[in-house]
């Protein structure tokens, strides 16, 4: 196939799909500083390895585009990003940003969900279950730990409120709490499952940061 940028379309009577296939020789590895105010690009050949000067790059925030920077002989560009106002901001596409490249007719992208989290991760959650699978009437034993990301580092998230939803692998709610995180690791909570709950389901916890507009979970 020819290099350069596809959409492809899948679709019947009722139902569509579509998606973006970019056939290039071009790479790209970016690194985010300290709350991706900041963005350092390395372009190079995926066959070789080869650094490749000369690429245009262009930083796309909320559907905008931001700021045009050029590879150098090494492959290397620089971001500065600049601040978004929160008030600005599309939930649909929140703070993430996206960086198109292209050389002639060879496009490349950075992946945008990769570093996604870099751009909203304001917190980060661990959850932990007991065992990986339950079966009907069995006790439930998970337990969190919330850090949030600062200029020094991380901090526990002590002394909050922090509302927890456990599902099911069918993303059936069995349970919902908004507890206390304390300064220090959490005891375990425990459910207890109904006999007619689904034999080796998994359960998966949800956690949802009062007064911050962070969702996360991460399961263990």
């Amino acid at each position: 196939h020819e290099t350069g940028a596809y959409l492809i379309e899948a679709f019947n009577d009722k139902l569509m799909a579509h998606t973006a296939v970019v056939i290039s020789p071009l790479g790209m590895i970016t690194k985010s500083s300290a709350f991706a105010r900041s963005e350092l690009i390395f372009v190079c050949n995926k066959m070789t390895g080869e650094p490749v000067a000369g690429v245009t790059l262009r930083l796309i925030q909320q559907r905008k585009e931001q700021a045009v920077v050029i590879t150098d002989k090494n492959g290397l560009a620089y971001f500065e990003k600049k601040p978004v106002n929160p008030s600005e901001i599309e939930e649909e596409y929140g703070s993430s940003s996206l960086i198109l490249g292209q050389k002639g007719n060879d496009f490349v992208l950075s992946d945008p969900y990769y570093y996604y989290a870099g751009e909203e991760r304001q917190y980060v959650v661990h959850a932990y279950t007991d065992r990986p699978i339950y079966r009907p009437g069995q006790m439930v034993y998970f337990k969190s730990i919330v850090r949030r990301l600062t200029e020094a580092g991380y901090q526990i998230y002590g002394n909050s409120d922090v509302e927890i939803k456990v599902t099911d692998a069918r993303g059936n709610e069995i349970y919902r709490q908004t507890l206390k995180s304390w300064q220090r690791n959490r005891r375990w909570e425990v459910i207890s499952l109904r006999p007619r709950f689904r034999v080796a389901s998994r359960i998966m916890p949800h956690l949802k940061l009062k007064n911050t507009k962070s969702r996360s979970t991460k399961s263990k």
